[in-house]
């Protein structure tokens, strides 16, 4: 339901599921399935952060890899997602690593739509080691309401990535949707 998230592990090393929803109800950041809004970078390089990111493939599926995950941001400055309307955040996550938590952060630049403007909200998601599933997809539909504190969804500019203990992770399929 709305309230709950929902995990569906689908099986090790294949392609992650391909999603099923209509366009018309997604906001999609990264899916070969939907036309997807400008991102700005999905591994800003930020200086204090040895994370690598980059676009590969698995088959003729297009994926984002990240190694050596401390943190890193999905980031939409320049045109700031518009959730208004969505209820959920939604990727798929693989990784070969030992299951460990997983953080998921989303930052809404507030009412000034400026990093750092002082109206900024940015809420955290922890997915718990027991949810990931170490050689599986795991597809991820979390209910923006679990996001306690992140009032305000009309100007999103970050999607922040941490881990707690995953080096390596692969994700797809990452989308807004209602």
């Amino acid at each position: 339901g709305e309230g709950s998230m929902t995990i569906n592990a689908v099986g090790a090393f294949d392609l992650a599921p391909i999603p099923t929803l209509p366009q018309e109800d997604v906001i999609s950041l990264f899916s070969d399935t939907y036309d997807n809004v400008m991102v700005d970078s999905f591994n800003p390089y930020w200086t204090d952060s040895e994370t690598q990111g980059e676009q590969t493939t698995i088959g003729e599926e297009n994926i984002i890899s990240y190694t050596n995950l401390l943190y890193v941001a999905v980031v939409t400055t320049t045109n700031t997602i518009d959730a208004t309307d969505m209820t959920h955040i939604h990727l798929d996550l693989l990784t070969e690593d030992a299951p460990a938590d997983f953080i998921i952060k989303i930052k809404d630049f507030g009412a000034d739509n400026a990093d750092g403007g002082g109206d900024d909200t940015e809420i955290a998601y922890t997915v718990p080691s027991s949810q990931i599933v170490s050689g599986q997809w795991v597809s991820l539909d979390i209910p923006l309401t679990s996001f306690i504190g992140l009032n305000n969804k009309a100007n999103l500019g970050f999607i922040i990535f941490q881990s707690a203990g995953i080096d390596n992770v692969f994700i797809d399929n990452l989308y807004y949707h209602k």
